[in-house]
């Protein structure tokens, strides 16, 4: 046709293929990272009472916005400087035309009934895409954002999901929870 095509790579994403229990995803982690897993939950646990649900369309979701936000900047500076008042104000559209559709849930883990680490994903085609999160910095010596997230992984599994894809970077954390490399490529075609 007479197109000019480039492809390069740009950046790599990270994802599980999930297997049909959370003992056989645990298997799939190394020894340490096994080990690791187990008692940074049942480090939470016996801290004091948790409570882990999902969540998903608007009405749910709705109570929980604001929690999001004020978690999402807590938790980083990084993510404090991020979310300007733009960016708040098209995420919040955009989440609130997700959960319409459906597509959007939330990872709501509460720790002495106080939000703990909130977690949002998208949930299409049988599969978890971790979007973003933030947790109670107070409970960083507890790994309340990385538990979050593995209750996350172990309720896609039990809801028969295929893939957990934490969308593109290469966090250490997303290697240790049993993340895989995917490569993502910048697609450019000249017209």
């Amino acid at each position: 046709k007479g197109l000019l095509l480039s492809l390069e790579p740009e950046e790599k994403s990270l994802e599980i293929s999930l297997p049909d229990s959370w003992e056989a995803y645990l298997a799939l982690l190394s020894k340490k990272q096994r080990h690791e897993v187990r008692r940074k939950i049942r480090n939470l646990k016996k801290a004091g009472q948790i409570n882990f649900r999902l969540l998903s369309g608007r009405d749910e979701l709705a109570g929980w916005t604001d929690s999001f936000f004020r978690l999402f900047r807590e938790s980083r500076q990084d993510k404090a400087s991020y979310m300007t008042p733009k960016r708040e104000a098209f995420f919040r559209s955009m989440l609130e035309t997700m959960a319409e559709w459906n597509l959007l849930k939330m990872g709501v883990l509460e720790f002495e009934a106080e939000p703990a680490a909130l977690t949002l994903m998208f949930d299409y085609q049988h599969r978890i895409l971790l979007y973003n999160s933030g947790y109670n910095p107070r409970l960083r010596h507890l790994s309340a954002g990385l538990v979050s997230k593995l209750l996350c992984i172990k309720d896609s599994i039990k809801k028969n999901r295929k893939v957990f894809d934490f969308l593109k970077g290469d966090e250490a954390y997303k290697y240790r929870l049993g993340g895989k490399e995917v490569p993502l490529y910048r697609c450019l075609l000249s017209l």
